[in-house]
């Protein structure tokens, strides 16, 4: 998830438990969730722009139009990085 082990939970739990008073613990999560649940909708809204974005400049089809080259007798070839094309001369 954030790369937090259950180790580290429990540690940040008890150090919470010895802070903050324990009634005080439940709001506390609540807050920190509903953080959270912005954070997704936030990241999901930019993800979905960013697709939108895609799909309306057409990127996706070029991109797929480079990857299928088809050779004169309409069959599939191998399409190759040009950055390494010296490598494919050797």
């Amino acid at each position: 998830m954030l790369g937090i082990n259950l180790g580290e939970i429990v540690a940040i739990l008890v150090v919470a438990i010895i802070v903050l008073k324990p009634e005080d613990i439940p709001g506390l999560l609540r807050t920190a969730g509903k953080m959270v649940a912005k954070f997704q909708a936030f990241s999901r809204e930019i993800t979905d722009a960013l697709h939108g974005t895609i799909r309306e400049t057409g990127i996706h089809e070029v991109q797929h139009e480079m990857t299928e080259i088809i050779d004169l007798e309409g069959k599939p070839q191998q399409a190759y990085d040009v950055t390494k094309i010296e490598e494919l001369k050797r």
